[in-house]
């Protein structure tokens, strides 16, 4: 186990990389692009409805640039499937690589952490936000729930199901995690606020967080 630990340690930004690689980032992009930092947009805001996503797209770009921020939307790759079908393998495989592109790109990953049809989060917003841990990217998350514990974000959701659906759901798995005041799973948490990230309830204060203190 310690050699689990010993190498995983490598992946770790410490506080002097982050702020090395922030700040030439930062430096460049003001010279070159006239604004900070390169934002990737994470979360499952790709989901709403095609008119809902274009206005929540717009306005979280909007507040960025508000702070001379960039912000990056999954659905700025604008693909299309070769042979129009929207549903193939080789469209998915497209998508996730676009989207690795843009984080690639990205100085900086903001996260929607929000509960996502359930308790949790969106499960390819925690790949993004475990990727850019690796890439030792800086990671903000934001969520309205974010000043609640995880097992009253359970509670309340389970209050919403019918008895027979909660049986099922609580059978199998019947513990829930209680850490600290995490609204999210520990390993979502501790690698946001590991990178020098934060958690906020809104989008807007990530940036203000970003903009005040890089």
């Amino acid at each position: 186990m310690s050699r689990i630990i010993n190498n995983f340690s490598k992946f770790q930004p410490t506080n002097e990389e982050l702020n090395i690689k922030i700040n030439v980032s930062k430096w460049i992009n003001k010279l070159l692009r006239g604004y900070n930092y390169n934002i990737y947009l994470a979360g499952p805001d790709v989901f709403r409805a095609e008119e809902k996503v274009k206005e929540v797209s717009k306005a979280l770009k909007d507040v960025a640039a508000k702070y001379k921020q960039y912000g990056h939307f999954p659905l700025d790759n604008a693909l299309a499937p070769k042979g129009g079908d929207y549903k193939s393998q080789e469209f998915s495989y497209d998508i996730f690589s676009a989207n690795v592109k843009l984080m690639d790109e990205a100085d900086v990953i903001i996260a929607n952490i929000q509960p996502y049809r359930g308790p949790n989060m969106d499960d390819g917003t925690a790949f993004e936000i475990g990727y850019g841990y690796a890439k030792k990217k800086l990671i903000y998350g934001y969520s309205t729930s974010a000043d609640i514990k995880y097992p009253e974000i359970v509670d309340r959701f389970m209050k919403t199901l019918k008895p027979d659906a909660t049986a099922v759901h609580t059978e199998e798995f019947p513990q829930i995690e209680d850490l600290g005041k995490n609204p999210v799973n520990l390993m979502i948490r501790e690698s946001i606020y590991e990178t020098g990230g934060k958690i906020f309830k809104t989008f807007e204060e990530c940036v203000i967080d970003l903009t005040k203190n890089y």
